[in-house]
């Protein structure tokens, strides 16, 4: 409806409303070419503001009066038009005090609201182009979203809420080459808004007689969240039932002619009873077949994972048997026990990467009572299969992709679509452990969970763009989650603001460190270089952890073996940054280098106590490899270490090195460690000679087992003493 001006109130409102929107139209608000006109919020002070919020808080307070005497009454009656023109008299005054604040923002979307309740849309119209100008497309948004809550909650009008809801755009995603972190608050508020007035929407459907339309609006939120799949299909089984079972009470409903009201009560119930099948169906599916009791399900989310994103399983096992069932379930191994199938119904390969040998595998065995339903939660990460730098040139167009599921399992894949299954066995021996466990009722047989369906695509160039404008512009947290997607993708676009984060120190710099090594950019070696050297130079003698992540990476992406034995020898004989002398030390023990010895055995000796712990140890793995009559040149200069420090951790360190070289020629230093005025130091020795010492190191450690003061030092004598007993009457 439109206000008829009749009477002198009615004129002297056109002229209040026509003035206003003149000023508006000289300061440049009403340009509806926005994109071209400076937009600017200000903030106001604090005092200010609390000033101007009562002043925007008695504007609304009018407005709320002003819906109290529309009720009942003509539009065009006088009391009506008074409300009206004090409400736009009020708003006007706040909006031109405060002109491009957030406050003027609110006050011009009061104001729109007033003309369109008065059904007056050329004003309302103009309002909406005064604030794009002003403000930007998000705070249309907003004021059509304030505009549809007003038409739901207060005039219960959900068709005209409806119609404002749908004025609310989809945004875009921005270009890709828009990676600012303008752009993206922008993109984001504009999505916000947009997913936040999809459950109003919904709502309106449903007083429509439409459940069905709000039903699909709702699995389109759920898509998009569905951690909130259980709420939001509450929310809308409540609004059908609030029509289904029972009359509202509202101004909308009581304007419904008898006839329409029972077809939309009939619609309602017909739609509940449906939806009350089809999940009774879903929740059937969702779960495997019953197995001595148990039935088993996995739910896979999200159902799209890009690369670099995480792959979460939950998984249930529920008793629906009349006992009480003992489970055995090794948490640590159920990504193993994935079956995962492509679209041809091909088994993807897997690999695993770990075994576990538990002292006490006692805690694996849970009690799932009757009814009852026991819960899981895995992650696996979906990267890039890792390809070294001298397979490059060969490398395929297409790099397989991998689920990594730490430390224990991966499974190899391509882009597409997937179903997976998780299938438990328990046979006889785990009953037999479980039953010298003391455990009863012990479930045995092979468990099949229902087949959850999920799809692994590649991350579009527009989504690398913005998850590397995140390292520039987000918070610590979304940054490492960033490099790890970097990570996963190899994405070499992504070198630059690496090495960046790389030179400032700071940051997760073992995660940026792993991800430039798993890019395999080799053009940036002669960069990591110097910027080592640059560093180094003025670190001398420092801790150095930023120095020893550039070193790593140089060590990752040089596969040149000789070029990196010679740089570390230096570093190791340098007075670089600690941390980088000693991690060079580390990867000296890896190679076969005989210059690295000389290298190393002047490290032993040579302050700090942690780069002589790094060459002790790297002394130990090269004597391990060495042969037999080679051994002398790594165990007398051990032997000096032991014999000589002061030092309680070089001293056992130098003990475990000798035993690492594993020769018959170390057993008389090991004995002699034994008698080390700190009883650790024979700790060490002894666990060693229970490898591979006679009988003649019985007595010795028997002394040492009477002086041993914790239960550490007494078990490894005691084991030592047992294991050689054993040998000896194995030989006999």
């Amino acid at each position: 409806m439109r206000i008829t001006y009749s009477s002198k109130a009615a004129l002297m409102t056109f002229l209040v409303c026509a003035i206003f929107v003149s000023i508006l139209c000289c300061t440049g608000i009403s340009e509806a070419s926005g994109a071209e006109a400076e937009r600017a919020q200000v903030r106001l002070p604090l005092v200010t503001r609390r000033a101007a919020a009562a002043e925007l808080k008695d504007a609304r307070q009018l407005l709320r009066k002003y819906w109290a005497v529309r009720e009942g009454s003509s539009l065009d009656s006088p009391l009506v038009l008074a409300a009206f023109e004090k409400a736009v008299s009020a708003f006007r005054a706040v909006s031109e005090k405060y002109a491009r604040t957030d406050i003027d923002s609110q006050a011009l979307i009061g104001l729109f609201k007033l003309f369109q309740f008065a059904g007056d849309e050329k004003r309302s119209n103009e309002i909406v182009d005064a604030i794009f100008a002003r403000f930007g497309p998000e705070f249309v948004s907003d004021a059509y979203f304030e505009l549809g809550l007003d038409y739901l909650q207060r005039a219960h009008d959900p068709r005209h809420a409806l119609e404002s809801f749908k004025k609310i755009p989809m945004p875009s995603a921005p270009d890709a080459t828009d990676t600012t972190p303008e752009g993206m608050h922008e993109y984001e508020q504009a999505r916000r808004t947009y997913l936040r007035v999809q459950q109003p929407m919904a709502k309106c459907e449903v007083q429509l007689g439409e459940p069905e339309k709000a039903e699909r609006r709702y699995n389109k939120l759920i898509e998009l969240f569905p951690e909130l799949k259980e709420s939001l299909q509450r929310s809308l089984v409540f609004e059908v039932k609030s029509i289904a079972t029972r009359r509202p009470r509202n101004k909308y409903w009581l304007s419904l002619s008898g006839l329409k009201q029972k077809l939309y009560q009939r619609s309602a119930a017909e739609w509940l009873e449906d939806f009350e099948m089809r999940q009774a169906q879903i929740e059937e599916e969702r779960w495997g077949r019953e197995v001595g009791g148990l039935r088993c399900s996995i739910e896979i989310k999200p159902a799209e994972i890009r690369v670099g994103g995480t792959l979460a399983i939950d998984v249930e096992i529920k008793n629906v048997s009349s006992n009480n069932i003992t489970l055995y379930y090794q948490d640590l191994y159920q990504a193993e026990k994935l079956i995962i199938k492509n679209e041809q119904g091909d088994i993807v390969s897997s690999i695993q990467t770990a075994v576990y040998n538990w002292p006490n595998p006692k805690k694996f065995f849970r009690l799932i009572k009757v009814g009852q339903t026991f819960t899981e939660q895995f992650k696996g990460r979906v990267v890039m299969k890792f390809i070294r730098a001298k397979e490059l040139p060969h490398r395929t167009a297409v790099q397989p992709l991998l689920i990594d599921f730490r430390d224990v399992a991966q499974h190899i894949l391509q882009p597409g679509r997937f179903t997976a299954a998780l299938q438990l066995t328990t046979d006889e021996r785990i009953v037999k452990m479980g039953t010298n466990f003391g455990f009863s009722e012990i479930w045995t047989g092979e468990l099949v969970s229902n087949e959850a369906e999920f799809s692994v695509r590649r991350m579009r160039r527009d989504e690398l763009n913005r998850v590397i404008a995140q390292l520039r512009s987000g918070s610590e947290e979304q940054r490492a989650e960033a490099i790890e997607v970097i990570k996963a993708n190899k994405d070499r676009q992504a070198v630059r603001e690496l090495t960046a984060i790389l030179v400032s120190g700071k940051g997760s710099l073992h995660k940026v460190s792993s991800a430039l090594i798993q890019i395999q950019d080799i053009s940036i070696l002669p960069d990591l270089l110097e910027l080592y050297r640059v560093s180094a130079r003025y670190s001398k003698n420092e801790r150095g952890e930023h120095q020893r992540y550039i070193l790593q990476t140089i060590h990752g992406l040089e596969a040149d073996q000789h070029k990196m034995d010679t740089l570390f020898i230096k570093i190791v004989k340098s007075e670089d940054p600690i941390a980088a002398r000693s991690y060079a030390a580390s990867y000296l023990g890896m190679g076969d280098n005989p210059e690295t010895v000389a290298a190393l055995i002047e490290a032993a000796n040579k302050e700090p106590v942690q780069v002589q712990r790094s060459a002790i140890d790297a002394l130990g793995r090269i004597g391990s490899r060495l042969k037999v009559g080679d051994k002398h040149t790594i165990i007398e200069p051990l032997v000096e270490i032991m014999r000589t420090r002061s030092e309680r951790t070089i001293r056992q360190r130098a003990v475990s090195a000798l035993g690492q070289v594993g020769s018959n020629s170390v057993v008389p230093f090991l004995i002699e460690a034994l008698g080390d005025r700190d009883l650790f130091v024979g700790a060490a020795a002894s666990s060693y000679l229970g490898r591979y010492a006679g009988p003649e190191a019985i007595e010795a450690l028997e002394k040492y087992l009477g002086q041993a003061e914790t239960e550490s030092q007494k078990r490894a004598a005691g084991d030592a003493i047992k294991f050689i007993k054993q040998r000896s009457s194995s030989n006999q």
